[in-house]
């Protein structure tokens, strides 16, 4: 029996169905129960990509009876839709039809959103190699009734004498496993040190390979690259569409949803840390590691990608003078924000202000200035700086300030 409040939706032809409460969208109970529904306006009622028909009648089959009376009324600016045969056959746009009652939905072919493919190739570049977290091997003088040091300072000292680390601190739950694991390990462990300042792994035995995930969290894709840290050898590559599309297709639409919905931004933070998840997954699958040999993660994306993975209101940034809450990165446990790759991992959030965010107030997107840097084309990124004409910036906003005479 559903509880009170709750109504039966079922969408075809995937056959999708569950209890939703009364008052929400289709569009909101298709998010709830996996149904990917068409819509880059965030549910503004401006595109009309996400139209459904409801079915009329009995399905025995589940138990209810489904119609078109079991959804709020059309208002005007849905009717601007569609016509009267349209109407008359049960057709209204999913983010605007409230749920009253028990319905059966079907939604037509063009207003399912398509498992696209996404290839988002890398390539290797040399560089100095610098990684955050490095591991050190070291066997450690076993304790004795007569040399009772605690380990964890028994690990400073051997730390201190073959690597010259000092004033190390440990994670609280590496600390927690430290006597298990060096006695697994029989006095030999391999301990991984992020910024050579903080102990955030051990390992029983010596244990050579370290991994790193770097992530490109795009508007409409998200690209994750692992690499060895030992050798900084690129191991895997995986991507996937950016599930906040479902929220709207753009950067403002996603702003918007922010504003005009309470959990609208805990939704839209949940739908990226599951797809940062599901790269996770698939990067270390490709690979045959376990996600928990991914040490550290850093992440980049444009200014509302950033704010949205960081749970931080957007609103700002998408009103004039479009400040950012701020420009620099932020180191953060993964467990804190549950990445499921080792919980004890520094994820690195980039703060994605580019150099010339002074000069552009309208808060315009580096990475592809970055990108051309990245790739040895510094003419072509001068070019792009020092442009005389308006320069273009996200969503077609436009700044009229070249950078070259703002930045001197």
């Amino acid at each position: 029996m559903p509880e009170s409040g709750k109504c039966m939706v079922i969408f075809q032809p995937s056959g999708r169905r569950g209890f939703v409460d009364k008052g929400k969208t289709l569009k909101e109970a298709s998010v709830a129960l996996g149904v990917d529904i068409e819509g880059i306006c965030g549910e503004k009622a401006i595109c009309g990509k996400c139209k459904v028909r409801v079915e009329e009648g009995a399905f025995e089959k589940y138990g209810i009876e489904s119609h078109r009376d079991n959804l709020s009324p059309m208002g005007p600016t849905e009717k601007k839709f569609f016509n009267l045969q349209q109407e008359q056959h049960g057709f209204r746009l999913a983010c605007q039809a409230r749920i009253e009652g028990d319905v059966v939905v079907f939604v037509p072919e063009e207003s399912r959103m398509g498992k696209q493919i996404v290839r988002k190739a890398a390539r290797e570049i040399d560089i100095e190699l610098k990684p955050a977290v490095k591991k050190y091997t070291i066997e450690l003088p076993r304790a004795t009734l007569e040399d009772t040091l605690g380990d964890w300072e028994r690990l400073q000292n051997e730390l201190y004498k073959k690597y010259q680390l000092k004033n190390l601190i440990i994670d609280y739950q590496a600390v927690m496993v430290l006597q298990n694991i060096v006695r697994q390990g029989e006095w030999k462990i391999t301990v991984s040190v992020w910024q050579e300042k903080e102990v955030i792994r051990i390992e029983p035995g010596f244990v050579e390979n370290g991994y790193g995930l770097a992530v490109d969290v795009g508007t409409t894709t998200i690209a994750g690259y692992l690499c060895n840290l030992t050798d900084g050898k690129l191991v895997a590559t995986a991507s996937m569409m950016n599930p906040q599309v479902i929220y709207g297709e753009d950067v403002m639409s996603r702003i918007c949803y922010t504003m005009t919905n309470a959990d609208g931004l805990e939704q839209l933070n949940q739908a990226i840390i599951d797809g940062l998840n599901g790269i996770v997954e698939d990067i270390s699958t490709q690979a045959g590691i376990k996600r928990q040999d991914i040490i550290d993660m850093t992440i980049v994306g444009n200014t509302c990608m950033h704010h949205i993975f960081l749970n931080i209101d957007p609103v700002y940034i998408g009103k004039a003078p479009f400040p950012p809450a701020l420009h620099h990165s932020i180191d953060v446990k993964a467990r804190d924000w549950g990445l499921k790759i080792a919980p004890e991992a520094e994820r690195v959030e980039k703060g994605s202000a580019p150099p010339c965010q002074v000069a552009c107030p309208a808060g315009i997107n580096g990475q592809d200035l970055l990108y051309l840097i990245a790739q040895g084309k510094y003419n072509e990124a001068l070019d792009e700086v020092r442009m005389a004409t308006p320069f273009a910036g996200v969503l077609g906003r436009v700044c009229t300030h070249p950078c070259e005479s703002e930045c001197e």
